[in-house]
């Protein structure tokens, strides 16, 4: 079973999940869930870590959206899904294949099918298969990871998968199910659901306006039928819920 944790209430009467990205976990989004419940103490939100991230780790079987999709089963049942890159598409195949809720929201994650190449994601994790790990100190880590030219901010975030064990410290997933993962992700291409779906939950595609991954390509494949919108939120880019939290919740919780 995955691994999750919930901001909620005694005033609680509907639930979201929030379905963080690659190399994540879901308490990377808690201050901005704690945020949305100040505009509607109505919300619980559900952290999940999922398959191969934060406390639950690796699992049996295919790591692929799929696999991501069904082990949400075991959580309470939503009324809204939210889900942000890698995770934007993991709610995507939920919805299309596993259940149902009344509305998914997908953050910077695009719906059709791109090029791995695309993504700066493949950069961090060639810099994460150069470290020897198990590490001594956690120190050499950051030192490493800075000095292949990852930022700060990207470093930082990075260092909260690390996890100390008897023979040093390791990263909380396994690289190679990584690699798996974002196959599964670039390969996904919901285009053709998006279009003709007449009934299940309302879409909302959210692009942040400074992200570089909706390119004029992206745009022209990704049609979008009646039960489908595209939300444009001004001064974000991939890392919406940092860059504009307030334009964010706004569209979630107006």
């Amino acid at each position: 079973m995955i691994h999750f944790e919930t901001v909620t209430g005694p005033e609680v009467t509907r639930t979201a999940w929030m379905l963080h990205g690659i190399l994540g976990s879901g308490r990377n989004w808690r201050g901005f869930a704690r945020m949305l419940r100040r505009r509607d103490p109505s919300w619980a939100y559900v952290l999940p870590d999922l398959r191969n991230h934060g406390e639950t780790g690796p699992l049996p079987g295919t790591a692929d959206l799929q696999a991501c999709a069904d082990d949400l089963a075991a959580l309470p049942s939503p009324d809204r899904v939210i889900g942000h890159s890698f995770g934007g598409k993991v709610a995507l195949q939920w919805a299309a294949t596993v259940g149902t809720a009344e509305d998914v929201w997908v953050l910077d994650s695009i719906p059709v099918s791109v090029q791995s190449g695309d993504s700066d994601v493949i950069q961090v994790l060639a810099a994460l298969r150069h470290l020897a790990m198990p590490a001594a100190d956690r120190a050499d880590v950051r030192v490493a990871l800075l000095d292949a030219g990852l930022s700060q901010m990207l470093v930082d975030w990075l260092l909260t998968s690390l996890k100390r064990g008897e023979d040093g410290w390791r990263w909380v997933y396994d690289l190679d199910a990584i690699d798996t993962m974002m196959a599964s992700y670039f390969l996904a291409d919901f285009g053709a659901w998006l279009e003709r779906a007449h009934d299940g939950p309302e879409v909302h595609i959210v692009r942040a306006m400074r992200s570089d991954r909706w390119t004029p390509d992206v745009l022209d494949r990704m049609h979008l039928g009646p039960r489908a919108t595209l939300h444009e939120l001004a001064d974000a880019g991939h890392w919406l819920h940092v860059d504009n939290p307030n334009g964010l919740a706004e569209l979630l919780v107006p």
